[in-house]
């Protein structure tokens, strides 16, 4: 009986461990899948007249709704029908789970591939979860046990975790 119950908590245990790991590869995928193709972004020379370019996380991209529905593909309709001659182009550079300190770490190349004349940011709401830090801008570091640096690798592990970024891209 002993037995039997161990194998049991053993399976189950590791069918936890394989969904986990299975989430996590997904969200990897995920991720390299967005940051390589997932823009949905005008070419830069397709590009006329005043450029608008609106930076952000996923509530620029429009994640989950139509991409004529994503708050840029809006505003280019409302101004081609104020500005008939469409003197306007809006440039959607959303990513969906992007930080204020990535798209603070890509602004840089994205102005000098649009050349904006305004720019629309609208980021933080994956502060909270997503500490990744490319451009290297914390402004402190919490001792962390080693337990806790070896699980931020994960994005799952950051997904489920409540600590928010503290970073000068945010505001912090």
């Amino acid at each position: 009986m002993n037995r039997l119950w161990v194998e049991r908590l053993l399976l189950v245990v590791l069918g936890i461990g394989l969904t986990l790991v299975v989430v996590e590869v997904g969200l990897r995928v995920g991720r390299f899948v967005l940051h390589q193709v997932g823009y949905r972004a005008t070419r830069a020379e397709d590009v006329e007249g005043r450029v608008i370019l609106c930076v952000g996380d996923s509530h620029t991209y429009g994640t989950s709704i139509p991409r004529a529905h994503a708050y840029p593909a809006q505003l280019q309709t409302y101004l081609d029908r104020v500005d008939p001659e469409g003197r306007y182009t809006v440039v959607n550079r959303g990513v969906p789970g992007m930080n204020s300190s990535q798209v603070a770490h890509v602004l840089p190349s994205w102005l000098r591939q649009n050349r904006p004349d305004f720019v629309v940011v609208w980021v933080g709401s994956n502060n909270w979860w997503n500490r990744e830090d490319p451009a290297q801008l914390r402004t402190f570091e919490v001792e962390r046990s080693a337990l806790d640096r070896a699980l931020s690798w994960s994005r799952l592990y950051r997904s489920c975790s409540s600590r928010p970024t503290r970073s000068k891209a945010a505001g912090c």
